[in-house]
């Protein structure tokens, strides 16, 4: 039941003919605004009896048998009973939710840097020494790690490091 061919978005593209929705059949349409660089492919189904329209990609990137395809999974998703475009939101959710969590993630260095300021700066005699060994050793070497994502092994492996280039008692100050 194809209407659309390759020829025909082609002559539009050249022409800048824009329109909202032109189908091809089975719930794949082709969107062509002015605001777009290039036609935009929707795939329009039910679910619920709510009206749902879900973007599939560019005509750029997409080609019309890609498109055909990939409507064509999503017409047996949705018969199946699943919301494809919910599915996809939801996706969308999870990805910037995870991205978020690592942007705001509390890394080892700002904790070394508050402990340092909260109960060195001030108390103890000698700051600096503290501060060599955050900056030396646990910065380059765990700095950049989550606090939640230090194991045993990290510090195992920080703390080895230390002793194997000779500084056994700076190991127990950076253990500290």
């Amino acid at each position: 039941m194809a209407k659309l061919s390759d020829i025909e978005i082609r002559n539009w593209i050249k022409a800048r003919e824009y329109f909202e929705m032109r189908g091809d059949g089975d719930g794949l349409y082709l969107s062509y605004r002015p605001s777009f660089s290039s036609p935009i492919w929707r795939f329009r189904y039910r679910f619920a009896g709510a009206q749902r329209i879900m973007n599939i990609g560019s005509y750029r990137d997409v080609s019309l048998a890609d498109a055909r395809k990939i409507a064509k999974e999503y017409r047996a998703r949705v018969s199946l009973g699943y919301d494809v475009a919910g599915e996809k939101q939801e996706r969308k959710r999870e990805a910037v939710a995870k991205i978020e969590a690592e942007n705001n993630a509390y890394t080892m260095a700002e904790l070394a840097d508050e402990f340092f300021h909260k109960r060195v700066l001030g108390v103890w005699k000698h700051p600096n020494i503290v501060r060599a060994r955050i900056e030396k050793d646990i910065k380059p070497a765990i700095g950049h790690l989550s606090v939640e994502a230090v194991t045993p092994r990290h510090i195992e492996a920080l703390l080895h490091s230390v002793v194997k280039r000779g500084a056994p008692t700076m190991a127990n100050d950076v253990l500290r």
